[in-house]
């Protein structure tokens, strides 16, 4: 099985483990979780870049196990310093009795940080030191233990009825466990190979201290942009969470539960189906984007840029409509739910996330550096200036508060894209206008198929009441949308002709 099967085959898994989740989890349970994980990941992905394998230190290539250590007691005492910060939220969280129960989560969950970083270390030295089959089996097992631990601990909570906050913590409990567990495997099986031993012949004087602190600094600092991007994607979702948490319960006057349904129906199980859909695109997309990002390294004049753009929105937008239209069947079918009005409006962030992905990937591989900062920067910036006011003012016109956060984030990321195609117009004197007849059509195409899914509503209704009606909905439209592309790929050919 190849790399590209494996990760159509982790998307596929991943809806199912959504799914699963839904059937078995509270909402309450999921929102301790979801509050306190978001946090943990934007923690985790400040130290994603941390990498021993660009750092070779003697003929042998081998890295030294003092080097090692040294990257190791780095990470705990970076997770000393988000135990800190986590303790004054905890601090800010107790003045209010909504989220006491959260305090203990947090405290727990902050001394977790360092498992996965380390976890990475472990197994990149590993791999330097020729152990690459135990290397990449390290990292399976751990998360199949966490998983299978975490699984556990879901179904005993739905037997025995747990206090709520108690399963969140178990679940960071069971991932220190799964690393002690591997740590302690890891050690059995390689005794007697002598890679974690210190070597006392080198010494250790304050120069080589000096050219010790040096490498380690230079591998904390190195590549810091790939964890920036990261931490810059999860804080448009942390910020829509705690932001919307705070104006329910104290602008709105809504009740925690309330809250706690609000921020998991939508934050999360609707989030994560759009994120899912959207690894499917972009997986179905990625030898376009590999192409591109290869021109662009290689530095040809020609790149296809806006070719490539154009295609991908002439792709996306017409699924964000049927996505759209078929809000309510989709609802019904994968979650049994019927809030179909937010999906409807949510589902617009799908194009705009992708170009910003996209784009962002184009801007990191042309070595940029001030511009993919700029652009990540300025996208969030926009978001979090935006979200209040924004919430606000859907709320006083009458209409769901969630059109603001949607529509900050839509702003936020469009606002990066922007940035994006002005650098390109700049740097590949590619001329966007020149394709604006070919923009044009993908405008009307998108209204024929808006018109027909229209007529369709009149003759099918979308109105669901069970998940094999809605199964059946979603079939016909499907058709519908399939017919519809060979349609107009056969007048295409006709017009090619003439």
């Amino acid at each position: 099985m190849n790399k590209i099967d494996k990760k159509l085959i982790g998307i596929i898994v991943a809806l199912i483990v959504l799914l699963f989740i839904h059937s078995l989890v509270k909402s309450v349970d999921i929102y301790y979780f979801i509050f306190s994980f978001s946090l943990f990941l934007l923690f985790v992905s400040s130290l994603s870049h941390i990498n021993i394998e660009n750092i070779i230190i003697d003929k042998s290539k081998k890295v030294s196990s003092k080097l090692f250590y040294g990257v190791i007691c780095s990470i705990i005492l970076i997770n000393a310093f988000y135990i800190i910060i986590i303790n004054g939220v905890v601090h800010i969280l107790n003045s209010s009795n909504y989220f006491s129960q959260l305090t203990s989560i947090l405290k727990t969950m902050g001394f977790t940080i360092f498992v996965v970083p380390i976890l990475n270390i472990l197994c990149q030295y590993l791999k330097i030191n020729k152990m690459s089959q135990l290397s990449c089996k390290v990292k399976k097992i751990f998360y199949l233990i966490w998983v299978a631990l975490t699984l556990s601990l879901v179904i005993i909570d739905n037997i025995f009825h747990v206090i709520n906050y108690s399963l969140v913590i178990f679940i960071y409990i069971s991932q220190l466990v799964s690393f002690v567990i591997i740590l302690i495997c890891c050690f059995i099986r390689i005794r007697n190979k002598n890679i974690f031993t210190l070597n006392s012949q080198e010494g250790f004087n304050k120069l080589r201290l000096k050219v010790l602190l040096k490498k380690i600094k230079k591998i904390l600092s190195n590549n810091f942009v790939t964890s920036l991007r990261k931490m810059i994607y999860l804080s448009y979702y942390y910020l829509s969470i705690v932001i919307v948490s705070y104006l329910l319960l104290f602008n709105f006057s809504y009740d925690f539960q309330e809250t706690c349904f609000v921020i998991v129906d939508i934050y999360f199980y609707n989030f994560l189906f759009i994120l899912i859909t959207i690894g499917l695109i972009i997986y179905f997309f990625k030898d376009k984007i590999a192409e591109v990002i290869n021109n662009i390294k290689n530095k040809e004049d020609d790149i296809h840029i806006d070719v490539f753009f154009l295609k991908l929105v002439k792709n996306i937008i017409p699924i964000t409509i049927l996505m759209c239209v078929l809000s309510g069947p989709i609802l019904r079918f994968l979650f049994n739910g019927d809030n179909y009005s937010i999906f409807m409006f949510f589902v617009w962030i799908l194009p705009f996330l992708i170009l910003y992905l996209v784009s962002e990937k184009f801007l990191e591989v042309s070595l940029k550096k001030k511009m993919v900062y700029l652009y990540l920067c300025f996208g969030i910036f926009m978001k979090l200036v935006l979200i209040v006011p924004l919430i606000n003012a859907f709320y006083r016109m009458g209409y769901s508060f969630i059109y603001g956060d949607i529509l900050s984030t839509i702003i936020g990321l469009f606002a990066s894209f922007i940035i994006s195609i002005i650098y390109f117009n700049k740097k590949y004197k590619i001329n966007f206008t020149k394709n604006f007849e070919k923009l044009l059509n993908i405008i009307y195409d998108n209204i024929v198929l808006s018109l027909i899914l229209i007529v369709t509503s009149v003759i099918v209704p979308l109105i669901v009441s069970t998940r094999l009606q809605a199964f059946y909905v979603l079939l016909i439209y499907i058709i519908v949308y399939i017919v519809f592309n060979f349609v107009k790929k056969i007048f295409n050919n006709l017009w090619r002709v003439k």
